[in-house]
């Protein structure tokens, strides 16, 4: 029995709205998102100190300019958390809509968004957490606009997306080579990279600690939730362990790149694949 657009929509909110419960402030014993703890983290966010000027924030400069974005609406953590959750909600169901035209167009029954997109525990966990749903709407949208030859909008996407996290760079040498022609795969680069950088280019400019409190941050981090932390239980050996898990990612990407019988969709599932197996922070 096929399934109607409808009912993953349906299925859709009812799985945000879920989401949005669990991690609700107003709940005595809510469970953790980091929406939440942002707002309570040295008060930065209660004091609308501008984030990566006046205040450091770990995450790319996009994220932290819609956390800004809500605090400013925002009068407490209720409202803040609300209009958080709103922007989510926004970049959620532009990705729902993307996967269901991308399951329409190739014949793959909507099922499969049901249960991957509305009905895992990990989506209903994770929507309302921090910027994953919206990372991963916007380079969605890269994708989907690049397979309609809107090379200037998907550039842009992908360049957003890069600006809320980076792991998409990672796709970028594929996707160049899914551009028709040197000129056009220059100007993709051009445009995507040339954004990405104009943006942090200024913020660095503003606050030279701008790189260090922000893209750094995850460097220093600790091994967290890796799953090679089994065989690197001394945090004196985790140095070790993260270039064990780099050259992991490092052979994994490069037998991405060069399995060119996948299409673009099916490689970027790979390249992020890759990249969350081997990383050593979640």
């Amino acid at each position: 029995m096929s399934i109607r657009r409808e009912v993953v929509y349906a299925a859709g909110i009812a799985s945000f709205i879920l989401s949005y419960i669990i991690h609700s402030p107003s709940l005595s014993n809510p469970i953790y998102s980091d929406i939440v703890s942002f707002w309570y983290r040295e008060g930065w966010l209660t004091r609308l100190r501008i984030p990566y000027i006046e205040a450091p924030f770990e995450y790319p400069p996009l994220s932290g300019f819609l956390t800004f974005l809500a605090a400013s609406l925002g009068s407490n953590i209720i409202s803040y958390y609300s209009i958080f959750s709103a922007i989510i909600l926004v970049f959620y169901i532009t990705m729902l809509e993307i996967v269901i035209r991308l399951c329409e167009e190739r014949g793959i029954g909507l099922e499969y968004a049901l249960i991957l997109i509305c009905l895992s525990p990990s989506m209903i966990l994770y929507t309302v957490y921090n910027y994953d749903v919206i990372f991963a709407s916007l380079l969605m949208l890269s994708l989907f606009l690049l397979l309609r030859r809107r090379l200037i909008s998907s550039a842009i996407a992908f360049s957003a997306a890069a600006l809320v996290k980076l792991i998409n760079l990672i796709t970028l040498p594929f996707i160049l080579m899914h551009v028709e022609g040197w000129r056009n795969r220059v100007k993709y680069a051009l445009i995507s990279l040339g954004i990405f950088a104009a943006v942090n280019l200024v913020l660095w400019a503003l606050n030279p600690d701008f790189i260090d409190g922000t893209y750094l941050y995850h460097v220093r981090w600790g091994l967290e939730n890796a799953w090679y932390l089994i065989f690197f239980p001394n945090s004196g050996s985790w140095d070790t362990a993260k270039l064990f898990g780099m050259l992991l990612m490092a052979y994994g990407l490069l037998k991405v790149y060069l399995h060119d019988s996948a299409d673009l969709i099916q490689r970027t599932f790979m390249a992020l694949s890759v990249f969350l197996l081997t990383n050593y922070v979640f």
